[in-house]
């Protein structure tokens, strides 16, 4: 089973925990035991650990089911161990054999032979860099600061970057077309520049590896006369800087 596989059975199991516990207040299981319930649901579930509902008696808890391994009984016995007020764990918790199904799999992959290796050199962080953003864009609201849910999502991918290459050091620069007031148009890309900036420094990235500059419409890419050549010179661009 996959991490997000165990993640929905922990959740399903918690629920399933939850749900016992409510039923135990119905019946009048003593307050003790219905809060210890809840308690061991939620440290089960939080710990991505999937059981069948524990018996609680007193402070006593009571571990039954299957599980798939020795290993995940002991840490489920530990989970619920940790729990304030437990103060004993009865592990009768059995290990499932595995299915004919995953015994072959499990055989298949011990007997593949490994991965040759890759025979393409690994890219180097420009050419990586400018793979990343290519044909991407990142856009703002007319007259705006604020990144656009679509721009966000290419800054993430250059934060990815930045934590794959923590030497690595980034300009950012701001463009815009030609219309409009030259001063007016600098202030804007500066801004805009500055707002991806400041989106990486909130996500955790120093701020001493990042600089903002903004061009105003003085690096036209495209001509100005079309629609077309206007937005592409209203852009964000990322370069490396060069090392210290």
């Amino acid at each position: 089973m996959d991490g997000k596989g165990n993640r929905r059975a922990a959740l399903a199991a918690g629920l399933a925990l939850t749900g016992f516990a409510l039923a135990a207040a119905a019946i009048g299981v003593p307050r003790v035991e219905r809060h210890l319930t809840l308690r061991v649901a939620a440290a089960l579930a939080a710990a991505d650990v999937a059981l069948e509902p524990p018996t609680v008696s007193g402070r006593e808890v009571t571990l039954a089911g299957e599980v798939r391994s020795a290993a995940a009984a002991a840490r489920a016995a530990e989970v619920v161990a940790a729990v304030g007020g437990v103060r004993r764990v009865v592990d009768r918790l059995a290990v499932r054999a595995a299915s004919e199904r995953e015994a072959g799999t499990a055989a298949a992959l011990a007997a593949a032979p490994p991965p040759a290796p890759s025979l393409d050199p690994p890219l180097d962080p420009g050419t990586e860099l400018a793979a990343l953003v290519e044909g991407r864009r990142i856009d703002f609201p007319r007259y705006r600061l604020e990144l656009t849910p679509e721009a966000r999502r290419v800054v993430d991918d250059v934060y990815d970057f930045l934590l794959r290459h923590p030497e690595a050091r980034l300009e950012i620069g701001g463009h815009t077309d030609g219309r409009g007031d030259p001063a007016g148009n600098l202030e804007l890309s500066a801004g805009r520049a500055a707002a991806v900036r400041d989106y990486l420094v909130e996500r955790g990235i120093a701020g001493d590896r990042l600089r903002a500059a903004g061009y105003g419409s003085s690096r036209p890419l495209a001509d100005e006369a079309t629609a077309a050549g206007r937005r592409a010179n209203r852009r964000v661009e990322f370069h490396l800087l060069p090392g210290d």
